[in-house]
């Protein structure tokens, strides 16, 4: 229902704003790091290929391993969307179809929902459904919107491994061990935060699982459901007596 919208909505929101900070930080760390070498640039001397070792090293736009809109999809086919508006996509449409497709009472019989209520009556029969039993089944549909999240996850750190991989500069080829301490830095990196953003997901929905609103609009609860069940009958009398 709109319960379920809006979790998705705020899960939706959250990742893409960790997102854009996340390739805010590395394009920072980057930035950084680059000026604080830069005055050992020339120390390292001609490139392997010959001169303008200082001038290669130099001329490297770290620029190119920033995620926002990288253009340069190499090893990449036409038809195959990269980067940023591959990230877009996995938010957008993967994980919004996967929000979707979780159904209010997907999983859930008949038989399981008379068991439930029958274990919240315990030995004494209810004249209404105890809220106990609501409480149960919602917390177990709500759980499994965790997995949607955590895939999400998965899907946008093996595309920023990706990225990363195929943006290096084609100066950086020259420098093979610069180059493999690189790759080994933004790995680590990306590794690092692969769990406790995976936590951060997890930890959303547990705060969604910590309260259940039962007064809600759309929760019809016991009085509500007397309430239409009692003008429905009223209804029906009245539509009998003008048939008579």
């Amino acid at each position: 229902g709109e319960d379920t919208g809006a979790l998705g909505g705020k899960l939706l929101g959250l990742l893409s704003k960790f997102s854009a900070n996340f390739a805010a930080m590395i394009d920072g760390r980057a930035s950084n790091t680059n000026q604080h070498h830069d005055g050992l640039v020339p120390s390292v001397g001609n490139g392997a290929a010959g001169g303008g070792g200082y001038n290669g090293l130099g001329g490297m736009a770290m620029g190119n391993m920033s995620i926002g809109g990288s253009a340069n999809a190499n090893g990449t086919h036409a038809d195959e969307l990269y980067g940023g508006a591959r990230i877009s996509f996995i938010f957008h449409q993967i994980f919004g179809r996967s929000l979707n497709s979780v159904g209010a009472f997907d999983g859930l019989s008949e038989d399981e929902i008379r068991t439930t209520i029958g274990n919240a009556n315990g030995t004494r029969p209810a004249l209404f459904v105890p809220e106990i039993s609501f409480d149960i089944l919602v917390r177990r549909q709500i759980r499994r919107l965790e997995q949607p999240g955590v895939q999400c996850v998965d899907l946008v750190y093996d595309e920023l491994q990706r990225i990363a991989a195929q943006s290096e500069p084609t100066e950086l080829t020259r420098y093979p061990n610069l180059r493999d301490r690189m790759m080994d830095v933004v790995s680590a990196l990306l590794k690092r935060s692969v769990g406790p953003t995976q936590m951060w997901v997890s930890n959303l929905v547990r705060i969604e699982l910590s309260y259940i609103n039962t007064n809600h609009p759309d929760f019809i609860g016991g009085s509500r459901a007397v309430a239409r069940l009692m003008e429905k009958m009223a209804v029906e009398k009245d539509k009998a007596a003008r048939q008579a």
